[in-house]
């Protein structure tokens, strides 16, 4: 990885700049307890990244319950969500971010429906993305590299002149099947279910610096 090469940062969105898994986690929870259906929240963490439809189907068939209907449990999911989140950005990233975008092409990759993506960016990071894409944009889910090649696509640069932030295991996996290089951030999973990526930090305090000392 050639920080010199580097025209390009393509960022996930939840975990990375906005705090909001924690809503997320909560409500597949709570929508899956309507069913009897237990899962830990350690489960949720390390499949995020897909859209809810793809989570809810990939759960009941690991439980053998795939005759519970995915789409109404995801519909009650998005319910639920809606009802107790208190979503919120990274301290300092939406500040940082308006000051790096001046000299790269800064993008969002994102598994959430196109209504959230454009939602949670014109709320909390207006006016400084070049490119977004949603999992509605996309025929394959992370971990497929599709999301980040679309990406690279969509700014117009080679795959050498990008780097991707990701938080979560499936994002990583995306990433680098995509040839891209990585960055991580330990949000909500342990740093070393996210070996796979070129660097690693344990927190954005952590990764804040690196952009800064880097992209500034």
């Amino acid at each position: 990885m050639d920080i010199n090469q580097i025209k390009a940062l393509l960022f996930d969105m939840d975990g990375v700049l906005i705090d909001s898994m924690r809503y997320h986690t909560k409500s597949f929870l709570q929508a899956f307890r309507k069913y009897d259906v237990k899962i830990k929240e350690e489960k949720i963490y390390n499949l995020e990244g897909k859209e809810d439809i793809y989570i809810i189907k990939d759960i009941l068939e690991q439980k053998n319950l795939e005759n519970l209907d995915s789409k109404k449990i995801a519909k009650e999911r998005r319910e639920i969500f809606n009802q107790i989140e208190r979503t919120k950005v990274f301290d300092g990233m939406p500040e940082l971010l308006k000051k790096i975008t001046k000299e790269y092409e800064l993008s969002v990759v994102s598994g959430s429906t196109r209504r959230n993506l454009n939602n949670f960016v014109n709320k909390f990071y207006p006016n400084i993305f070049d490119c977004l894409v949603s999992g509605d944009d996309l025929s394959n889910q992370k971990p497929h590299p599709e999301p980040f090649e679309k990406c690279v696509k969509g700014v117009n640069i080679e795959k050498d002149e990008a780097i991707a932030i990701e938080n979560a295991p499936l994002g990583v996996e995306s990433v680098k099947n995509a040839e891209l290089a990585c960055i991580a951030v330990a949000t909500y999973v342990q740093p070393q279910s996210l070996k796979e990526a070129d660097i690693v930090f344990e927190n954005h305090k952590e990764l804040k610096a690196y952009l800064k000392n880097n992209f500034l």
